[in-house]
């Protein structure tokens, strides 16, 4: 079963790391904004 997420980010954080080094117009930044927002933890029980 997968763990909830620490809420508390840090330097190292993949989301940090996107937000600040990967472009708004690149397509995986796109990809992940969109879909993986629609991939749920559920779905791989």
């Amino acid at each position: 079963m997968l763990k909830p997420r620490d809420q508390q980010g840090s330097f190292y954080d993949a989301d940090y790391i996107c937000e600040q080094l990967i472009r708004q117009d690149n397509f995986y930044r796109k990809f992940r904004e969109i879909v993986w927002p629609l991939v749920k933890d559920e779905y791989f029980d």
